[in-house]
């Protein structure tokens, strides 16, 4: 596979997210002459309209089809509905971090500050672990058993030492009580004894994972990506380092900055928050992408769709080496395809 370009780091790039605008917004416009005026080059001006709608409009109807027809495509008695629900926090974590970024939010709301977008970026991580977790869980489905069973041992701790701690409280005894029989009632109708939920393996958080061997699985090298460079930031954020403190210090410590200095971070802040947004964007279309891969539904034109979202989202390059390494071979070798690419005998799928 050849070596994808690096991007460089910050991208010049900045969306508006005002939909059936074809010109930028006047923010934009001052944003990129201020940039031109500075570094002598030309900022990128995506239009979110490309992408975002169809996005949110493309996660429901996966969430949909995860939770109504997966069943008949790969039966498994709670994996599709775990899917479903992690999708459902990365579509919600994107839709929110386009909400507190909105330009209708930022003119029109006096609340707001632009350090709330920076503060949300550990988010980010938990869009990325989510892409882990969903694919780890695609790449062998014997791992749902895992996943779910230890998922209910943590709760069911929990209760116990809660239990154990303030066990002269009756009324605290009975809360943990009424918690664990209902908790026990789930996962016997999941199929799971207590023995099975009492002795279940941790699950590998991402690092993990990819220390664990063998380290060189497409899967594992893949995940990788997402570990180095700029994706490492949120993990910083996240973990609230001083890595990460420094990022994004100038945008939530203002006051600190010299007065002449804060029109320019200002206009600073929201090119870097509009590149993060697209990165999140990106990491929920990955996302998407591994699912349609998986269960190749036939229904809802879902191929044409990943490709408008994919070119739309490729003017940024590290959206575009997880695309150019991965998933424009993944798509082609799974026949997710769009437009003249499209074989006859595919057609059908893919009606206008």
């Amino acid at each position: 596979m050849a070596q994808a370009e690096r991007p460089r780091f910050p991208g010049p790039f900045l969306f508006q997210q005002k939909e059936g605008h074809v010109e930028p917004t006047k923010r934009a416009r001052k944003i990129a002459e201020t940039y031109k005026t500075t570094t002598g080059e030309d900022l990128i001006v995506i239009d979110a309209s490309t992408f975002q709608t169809q996005l949110g409009s493309l996660s429901t109807t996966m969430i949909n089809l995860l939770e109504r027809e997966a069943a008949k495509v790969k039966p498994h008695p709670y994996l599709n509905d775990d899917l479903a629900m992690m999708l459902r926090q990365m579509r919600t974590t994107c839709d929110l971090l386009f909400y507190l970024n909105a330009d209708e939010k930022i003119d029109g709301d006096p609340s707001y500050r632009q350090g709330y977008g920076f503060v949300f970026l550990p988010l980010i991580r938990s869009m990325i672990d989510g892409l882990y977790n969903i694919t780890a869980l695609l790449d062998d489905s014997l791992r749902a058993k895992q996943f779910r069973s230890i998922g209910y041992r943590n709760i069911l701790d929990g209760l116990e030492e809660d239990k154990n701690r303030y066990g002269t409280d009756r009324r605290w005894i009975n809360y943990c009580d009424q918690k664990i029989r209902a908790l026990s009632i789930e996962w016997r109708q999941c199929g799971f004894t207590e023995d099975e939920i009492r002795q279940a393996k941790p699950w590998p958080t991402l690092g993990a994972y990819l220390r664990n061997k063998p380290t060189n699985t497409p899967h594992k090298l893949f995940l990788s990506q997402l570990t180095y460079g700029f994706w490492r930031e949120y993990s910083a954020l996240s973990h609230v380092t001083f890595e990460g403190l420094k990022a994004i210090f100038p945008f939530i410590g203002k006051d600190r900055i010299p007065r002449e200095a804060r029109d320019r971070i200002e206009d600073e802040g929201h090119r870097v928050l509009t590149m993060h947004i697209a990165r999140a964007s990106g990491i929920l279309l990955c996302t998407l992408t591994e699912l349609q891969v998986h269960y190749m539904f036939p229904e809802s034109n879902i191929p044409n769709r990943l490709h408008i979202i994919w070119d739309a989202l490729n003017q940024l390059p590290e959206v575009r080496e997880l695309y150019e390494t991965r998933y424009k071979s993944l798509m082609l070798r799974n026949r997710i395809l769009s437009g003249p690419e499209i074989p006859a005998e595919f057609r059908r799928y893919f009606k206008q």
